[in-house]
């Protein structure tokens, strides 16, 4: 019993009327609407539907983009940082008359 889930009520695959159920948006949707996992039929297809992969894939990769936007950004502020700590010491040693 390791496999099976607790509490399912929805039946996810309907052979004889070639559907399937998304596991993500539980739509009932012809088996064309979900990616092949593998060509060999006893693989079967996977448990999300095509448009609730390539959301998820689109999400993903504007969640990624953020992040290296993020550090890019501190990385750069840093830099300002420096650039003004270096500029202070430069002006307090020419009034110093150093």
């Amino acid at each position: 019993m390791g496999g099976s889930k607790k509490g399912r009520r929805h039946k996810t695959v309907y052979p004889d009327e070639g559907k399937r159920r998304c596991s993500n948006c539980t739509r009932v949707l012809p088996i064309e609407e979900f990616y092949a996992r593998n060509k060999r039929p006893e693989e079967g297809h996977s448990s999300w539907c095509r448009e609730c992969v390539i959301a998820r894939m689109r999400k993903n990769r504007l969640k990624k983009r953020l992040a290296e936007g993020r550090e890019k950004l501190v990385e750069w502020i840093g830099e300002l940082k420096r650039e003004l700590k270096e500029a202070k010491q430069i002006l307090e040693e020419h009034d110093s008359g150093g």
